[in-house]
């Protein structure tokens, strides 16, 4: 993995993106630079870091929930150093597709897919995981609170769910 910030997919006002952009630190420049694309248009995706790859689950394209998971390995291009090179492979999908999901790396390398929104039952308590080299997530407990569009941590092993949004409104919040 390399020292840059990366941007993944997104929402432009008018359509949900496909592209990964890097800004590589420490730089005399703060120009962000395009790279080879998700293999899927994807905005409200959860994101995470684990053993050097960056991991990309759920999210939606317009009105559609994904429930695709995809991860490339990043490292800087060997000419040009401030560019970013992927290799992209997909990964098992999530039980169920959602979009604002949070994705959340812990120590053991596992992944921790918490929340989100599903187009059948609005915000979801919803948390399963994935271990390293699975073929498939994996269920765990629900959240005591369901939610989407919020923040989460590895803390101490755990995972820590921060606010967010319910199908009542804001979650003010916090559970591991």
């Amino acid at each position: 993995m390399c020292d840059a910030l990366i941007a993944v997919g997104g929402f432009d006002g008018s359509s949900d993106l496909a592209s990964v952009e890097s800004c590589f630190l420490p730089s005399s420049s703060t120009t962000w630079s395009l790279t080879d694309g998700m293999q899927t248009v994807r905005s409200a995706a959860g994101a995470a870091v684990s053993s050097g790859r960056v991991y990309i689950a759920g999210g939606s394209s317009g009105a559609v929930a994904h429930s695709t998971v995809e991860s490339f390995s990043a490292r800087a291009h060997p000419i040009t150093s401030d560019v970013l090179q992927c290799e992209w492979r997909t990964e098992p999908p999530l039980s169920e597709a959602r979009m604002a999901v949070s994705l959340t790396a812990t120590e053991d390398g596992r992944l921790w897919a918490t929340g989100g929104w599903t187009h059948g039952r609005g915000a979801t308590a919803t948390v399963e995981s994935l271990a390293r080299d699975a073929d498939a997530w994996s269920a765990a407990p629900p959240m005591r609170t369901a939610r989407c569009s919020f923040g989460a941590v590895e803390l101490g092993g755990a995972v820590l769910a921060l606010g967010g949004s319910g199908d009542a409104g804001p979650v003010d919040a916090c559970e591991s």
